[in-house]
């Protein structure tokens, strides 16, 4: 099978012109992948790579706002939030959250505050 570059809303994997701008670019994905190919069992070329199911945990919410995030809320996870969050906080079902990595500049700056406080404190 001839390879072809699939541009949502412009071009289809086959190489064809793409006829379903709407759906393309609104949902992110090929409709001619999505809706014309077999939906179970299919392993050609025109299958997406699945997305894991998300993880669901225990999200810890105060004043309405995600604090904390357990896989397992296990009597330490109660404790940690009794004695960070005095009883204000409720716990709830809850999807593992997307961590955004710190940049090294950021990074930098947290040790700069950290060793600042440090020194305030006299902390070794």
């Amino acid at each position: 099978m001839e390879e072809h570059n699939e541009v949502l809303g412009e071009s289809c994997i086959d190489g064809g012109k793409c006829h379903h701008n709407g759906y393309c670019t609104g949902e992110g994905k090929c409709f001619r992948r999505e809706c014309c190919s077999p939906f179970t069992g299919y392993e050609g070329p025109w299958k997406y790579e699945e997305e894991p199911e998300p993880v669901v945990g225990t999200g810890i919410y105060v004043e309405g706002k995600v604090v904390a995030w357990f896989a397992d809320f296990t009597e330490e996870a109660r404790e940690w939030c009794t004695e960070n969050h005095f009883g204000q906080w409720l716990a709830w079902r809850s999807t593992q959250p997307t961590y955004i990595p710190m940049t090294l500049e950021e990074i930098a700056e947290a040790e700069r505050l950290g060793a600042e406080l440090a020194a305030k404190l006299r902390v070794e």
